[in-house]
């Protein structure tokens, strides 16, 4: 068993049932089983049985067929309220935010995505700093909390094509 992991692709060569094709060599079969930004993959003996499984982020392949189909997440990010300025006067907003990605793979190359960003339409200051600014036509500099807004409700369908 070896398994070939990227940044974006895991990919699993396993033996085709131990046929040795010369003396030391052995037959491989690749097959791509997800594109997505996963740091790696697994492979285990997962549902107890006795062929070994891969799993990459959220999704769990079985052996032997590694079927295609759906899957998907939930991602929620947390972050709480926290100093702006260094005498602790000014806090940052803090937020939770909760995205779901649904995906259904219908063979090696065409895939189908489905992304709700910002599930509850929390209103989200992201990257927020504390400092003095002033704009054309103030008579005077004026500190504030700047920050850059999170996305709002958002959903993205997504149709693609791997190659």
């Amino acid at each position: 068993m070896k398994t070939v992991v990227s940044n974006t692709i895991c990919v699993l060569l396993f033996n085709c049932a131990g046929v040795l094709a010369g003396p030391g060599a052995v037959r491989f079969e690749r097959r791509l089983l997800l594109v997505n930004p996963n740091e790696g993959c697994a492979v285990a003996e997962v549902d107890r049985d006795g062929r070994l499984d891969v799993i990459a982020g959220t999704h769990w392949f079985t052996a032997p067929e590694f079927p295609q189909g759906p899957g998907g997440n939930v991602r929620v990010r947390h972050l709480g309220s926290h100093p702006l300025a260094v005498d602790n006067s000014v806090q940052a907003e803090g937020y939770t935010v909760t995205d779901l990605y649904f995906s259904h793979r219908f063979s090696d190359h065409w895939q189908g995505v489905l992304t709700v960003e910002n599930l509850f339409d929390v209103d989200v200051k992201e990257a927020q700093t504390w400092f003095e600014s002033q704009l054309p036509g103030e008579t005077a500099p004026v500190f504030d909390n700047h920050f850059s807004p999170g996305y709002p409700f958002t959903l993205r369908l997504r149709i693609q094509y791997e190659f």
